[in-house]
């Protein structure tokens, strides 16, 4: 036990110095180990960017007159990519580096103080370049350019060391360390407020990373031969060794084997595509074995070190240098030290570890045919002096290190990191110019220099110099390829719209990196981009298998999917990916909206009220896909968390699809404000248009032409064709007439052909009409005719040999009369559509429902409420509630009228017929007087030319007293009203 716990006989203060600086190595191993796993993502990332790409669907359509109107909704695919972030220095790994830098020194300088005289004088020299090479003089301490500070920094330390190793033996090496962290501290303090540059100790840090790589490589070469000396304590420790030589040739074999195919494999000797050593990995198991392997070596020091204690200090301090200054290495990303320690590494555990090999067989090679416990006296050699063996091996080293590159390749490694450092650190403080030059350096130096070609096209790309950034990720592929550098150099081509170019630079790129999850998302989407649509979803489904771009891909999957048009049921499609991702179900909300397929999923949204892209568009796909299934309090949620400020960027994408999804729940006022909210702040003509849109379904046609004229200001396609269709609903034929002679220039000839045959139906003579066939004596009857010849109605739709047509037509202008308060003469007309056989299921129940609304005017209730307890048709939901309310009144069960009545004076300003009932309720059931009022004012603003709502308001305004108010009503009846109609009016009032 005493040979693994060797600290046992020290005294307290050697135990505790020596726990300080073991927990500060392994925390500088965890980090390298940290930093090793996450190279490179503390330098650059891999951001992730979403692009947002619109899909008109139509919701539904409906009819007015001959012509279908598609009400249209709009899909929002979401495709995500990646492209490698700008240079990101990482300045905490630089104080780090620098605080474990000056700790390795201090150990070493204290450690130098209880050596012998001449051994002193080595150490303290080596010391002295180590400070010099610290360039105080660049840090203008007070204002100092010149030396003075290097030399007074080297009188602090060589003196005191001196003091010590001359003078006071007798210190404690923990009383010396002390003082040198003192005089340190004291240092650092006049350097802080003393400096005249800014981040003086980034300076430091820099300009001290050539030590930290010479400690570093001095440390790898004293422990490269360890795992040969473990060997040979694993083999020569028990108690009755046996075939001890057998064993330890056989383990050494294998092991130097291994090394050597890892040489030929990375030098393309060899192509077999099997595991290797990882460097890292040895230089791991050597530095932790050999801190006991400092222990077996304390012979070897005996005449120069005067207690074993200070030797593992020592070792200690260079492990804990080295490993900050791989960890400084890899935190940087800085590909030409890495690449060095790595070739270092492995070529000096071969050259030393075939040189050990022979050292064992020179000295102990009988012994150890011999069985004997040669671990015990391993360094205590008899024929070849281990100073030999270190000499013999660091020949061997350099023999494979100028094999595989010529020498000067390892000193240009460390002078392009250095440059590299200096270009890092005054890229962060902003001065480009004296980065670019330090960069431009470090390739001068190396040019197989992937963090200084990166980091120049970053500076390009911000410097707007395209053409130089694209040459410098070229230089990064052609000499250190990335996948970092090819996707970004795909970007830039893509930008630009040169998917040809990117396809085969991505292609290239996908031979280096056949797997790379990050390569194939991009290349899917470039093959989309050229329309290559099969090798599109041919790459999504291979980037799929990476767990990094697993989800994106399966997002950009289904957006593909969703603007192909792909039939394979979305419901399916998930299912079988098994996704949870908010953008991938995003988008199968919109590809299940595509397929008219209902997608029962609910997305699991964070609880806070923060939007970002993929909850957003979840959001707003979801309430396109599920419009009529979700309940109004999820949707006013949904409303209140996109109108807060933070989330402005996201508000449009699902207050569109909220406004949609209160229209089809029957609440038609909110989704007309929530969509002018959107019209009048995005100034997007597809928002005027679709309230147009809804104004033409409500059979408000006046106002709805306003906001097609809007849209057309504002280049929404196809608003002048709604726009003349709306005002020839509305009877403004002139109006209508001329708009429909611009559209005969139209590009499209479907609308070309329709305002031909608008225009000539307007233009007609009666007589000619006759001789027409029935779709034009069907627009003929509705436009043309007036309400009061009934005569040439009848002769017109007697000669209509298509029944559901001249249903269609009859229908109509009872419409027309019932919309003028005249339920009469609107049941006259539809009386001749008994008996008649409808071969359109649409218009059997539209008539259905037009009778129940006549059977409200007419108080048929028997009528009413046979119907209402059948089977009626699902599109009609506020209607429904409409004659519950009017029942619900009749039958006196008020409470429920109430609650009926409460909702259809909001819900639907537009539809006048619940309006005035609500109006004509709350005047009977309510305390306040203005109630009823205000409702039909409510529905004034909607429709100023209602003849219901006007006739109620008349006699409201009256008993009111706003005698005014009900004059204007007046005036408005006689000129919407039929002379005769409005003359009945006035007689029934003055009664």
């Amino acid at each position: 036990m005493s040979n693994i716990r060797f600290w046992e006989h020290w005294t307290n203060s050697e135990k505790r110095l020596f726990w300080l600086l073991a927990c500060l190595a392994l925390a500088g191993l965890s980090l390298f180990g940290y930093i090793y796993f996450q190279n490179p993502s503390l330098v650059y990332v891999y951001e992730q960017f979403q692009e947002l790409k619109l899909m008109d669907v139509a919701l539904r359509s409906f009819r007015v007159g001959l012509s279908t109107i598609e009400v249209p909704i709009e899909n929002i695919l979401l495709y995500e990519t990646y492209v490698g972030s700008d240079l990101q220095p990482t300045f905490w790994i630089y104080h780090l580096f620098l605080g474990c830098l000056t700790i390795g020194v201090l150990l070493f300088l204290t450690f130098i103080t209880t050596l012998k005289r001449y051994s002193f004088l080595g150490g303290i020299g080596f010391v002295i370049l180590i400070i010099v090479n610290f360039h105080w003089e660049a840090l203008l301490v007070f204002g100092l350019s010149n030396k003075a500070l290097t030399i007074v920094v080297t009188i602090l330390y060589a003196a005191t060391a001196y003091y010590f190793q001359s003078f006071r033996s007798d210190f404690s090496f923990l009383f010396r360390l002390s003082c040198f962290v003192v005089i340190t501290l004291i240092i650092a303090v006049v350097v802080y407020f003393g400096s005249r540059v800014n981040s003086p100790f980034l300076h430091l840090a820099v300009n001290g990373l050539t030590t930290g790589i010479i400690m570093s490589v001095v440390f790898i070469a004293m422990i490269a031969h360890e795992l040969v000396a473990l060997f040979v304590t694993i083999v020569t420790n028990s108690q009755k060794p046996t075939r001890s030589a057998g064993h330890f040739y056989l383990i050494t074999a294998i092991y130097l084997a291994n090394l050597v195919i890892t040489y030929l494999i990375r030098e393309k000797y060899l192509y077999w595509n099997i595991f290797t050593v990882d460097s890292f990995l040895l230089l791991t198991l050597s530095s932790i074995v050999g801190l006991w392997g400092v222990r077996k070596r304390v012979p070897l020091y005996a005449d120069a070190v005067s207690s074993f204690p200070t030797v593992t200090y020592l070792y200690l301090g260079f492990f804990l240098t080295a490993y900050a200054t791989l960890s400084f290495c890899f935190a940087t990303h800085s590909t030409t030290m890495m690449e060095g320690f790595d070739d270092i590494i492995l070529f000096m555990h071969l050259g030393y570890g075939v040189i050990f090999t022979a050292y064992v067989t020179a000295n102990f090679g009988p012994m150890l045919l011999a069985n004997v416990s040669v671990h015990k006296i391993l360094y205590q050699p008899s024929a070849m002096p281990f100073f030999t063996f270190r000499t013999m091996g660091l020949i061997a080293t350099f023999a494979f290190l100028s094999y595989s590159y010529p020498l000067t390749t390892y000193f240009d490694r460390a002078k392009a990191t250095y440059y590299n450092a200096y270009g890092d650190m005054y890229l962060a403080l902003a001065d480009q110019q004296t980065a670019e030059a330090y960069y431009k350096k470090s390739i001068a130096t190396r040019n197989r220099n992937h963090h200084a070609h990166y980091a120049l096209a970053n500076l390009y790309s911000a410097q707007l110099n395209p053409p130089a950034a694209l040459a410098e990720y070229e230089n990064i592929i052609r000499t250190t390829p990335s996948e970092m550098a090819y996707l970004n150099y795909g970007d830039a081509y893509q930008t630009n719209g040169k998917y040809v170019e990117a396809a085969a630079l991505l292609k290239d790129g996908l031979r280096v990196f056949p797997t790379s999850g990050l390569l194939l998302n991009a290349q899917a989407l470039n093959y989309y981009q050229l329309n290559q649509l099969d090798s599109s979803l041919l790459f999504f489904q291979r980037a799929r298998k990476s767990q990094l771009t697993k989800d994106a891909a399966e997002t950009n999957l289904f957006a593909a999917s969703a603007q192909l048009r792909l039939s394979f049921p979305a419901d399916s499609l998930l299912k079988l990916l098994g996704s949870k991702d908010l953008g991938t179900q995003s988008n199968a909300f919109a590809l299940a909206t595509l397929q008219h397929i209902d997608l029962p999923i609910d997305p699991k949204l964070p609880k806070d009220s923060l939007l970002n892209v993929r909850m957003a568009t979840v959001i707003s796909n979801q309430l396109t896909n599920q419009l009529e299934k979700l309940d109004t309090a999820a949707l006013r949620n949904y409303v209140l968390i996109a109108k807060k400020p933070i989330n402005s960027n996201f508000k449009e994408y699902v207050l569109q699809a909220a406004a949609h999804a209160y229209y089809e729940h029957g609440m038609v006022t909110e989704a007309l404000e929530l969509t002018r909210e959107l019209a009048y702040s995005t100034d997007q003509g597809k928002y005027f248009y679709l309230i147009g849109i809804w104004l033409l379904e409500q059979k408000n046609p006046t106002t709805a032409a306003l906001y097609f004229k809007a849209a057309e200001e504002k280049n929404m396609y196809g608003a002048d064709f709604m726009q003349a269709l709306a005002w020839t609903e509305a009877d403004s034929l002139d109006v209508a007439l001329s708009l429909w002679d611009s559209l005969l220039t139209s590009g499209d000839s479907s609308r070309r052909n329709q305002s031909l045959r608008y225009k000539k139906v307007m233009e007609v003579k009666n007589n000619e009409a006759l001789q027409q066939d029935d779709e034009f004596i069907y627009e003929y009857s509705k436009i043309r005719v007036p309400l009061s010849d009934s005569l040439q109605f009848s002769q017109l739709i007697q000669n209509m040999t298509d029944v559901d047509l001249k249903t269609r037509a009859i229908l109509e202008r009872s419409k027309r009369w019932y919309k003028l308060d005249e339920p009469n003469r609107a049941i006259s007309y539809l009386s001749m559509l008994k008996g008649v056989k409808l071969t359109d299921k649409a218009l059997a129940d539209e008539i259905t429902i037009f009778n129940m609304m006549l059977a409200v005017e007419t108080s048929n209730w028997s009528y009413l409420q046979k119907k209402m307890t059948g089977e009626l048709p699902a599109d009609y939901r506020i209607e429904k509630i409409y004659w519950r309310a009017v029942l619900a009144e009749r039958e006196g069960r008020i409470k429920e009228a109430i609650r009926d009545f409460d909702y259809l004076r909001t819900a639907n300003f537009q539809f006048e017929e619940p309006m005035l009932a609500s109006a004509r309720f709350f005047k009977k059931n309510s305390k306040d007087k203005l109630k009823s009022y205000s409702i039909l004012v409510n529905g004034l603003l909607a429709k100023p030319n209602s003849v219901k709502l006007l006739k109620e308001y008349v006699l409201q305004a009256r008993l009111l007293g706003f005698d005014n108010e009900s004059l204007q009503a007046m005036t408005k009846l006689k000129k919407t009203l039929p002379l005769n109609v409005y003359q009945d009016f006035e007689k029934k009032l003055s009664k």
